[in-house]
């Protein structure tokens, strides 16, 4: 299946800047804030200006793709991509909290918005796909969220 074509409506890409917003506010105003509770739960250090840093320049990328995916193309292996790491950061917060038995600031979100816009929007973009793309999408998901993982313990 052609990548650039498909039937998800253009609006369904303002979903992902949406629900990031509200995930990022949870994050650093609920609790002791993310920074604190993940350098205290870790072991490791991260600031609000590191938090911000990486979040800024995350969001940057989430905007410019949807501004793209609206106006010039649609990528769904990369939609894919952004759906599968949103849905993994929510099972992550989850999972995060349980083990640590602590809150994890941006558990509300990952359970109530993540979780289930990554079900809806797999459901919408899965069939849309051969199987090689949904491998690449949802690959570049995880790998991107390693990524910020193994950032986030090194700063």
């Amino acid at each position: 299946m052609n990548q650039s074509k498909g039937n998800i409506p253009h609006y369904f890409i303002w979903i992902l800047p949406l629900a990031y917003s509200m995930h990022i506010i949870e994050e650093y105003f609920a609790g002791k804030g993310f920074p604190k509770w993940f350098s205290d739960v870790f072991n490791a250090t991260i600031s609000n200006g590191d938090f911000i840093i990486i979040n800024a320049i995350a969001f940057s990328i989430v905007i410019i793709f949807s501004v793209t995916y609206q106006f010039y193309r649609q990528n769904n292996v990369f939609f894919l991509a952004l759906v599968t790491l949103f849905f993994v950061n929510g099972i992550i917060h989850i999972l995060s909290s349980i083990f640590s038995m602590t809150y994890s600031p941006g558990t509300i979100t990952g359970l109530i918005i993540y979780i289930p816009m990554g079900i809806i929007l797999f459901k919408r973009i899965l069939p849309l796909l051969s199987y090689n793309q949904k491998v690449t999408g949802i690959s570049a998901g995880i790998f991107i969220h390693i990524i910020v993982a193994v950032i986030a313990f090194n700063i």
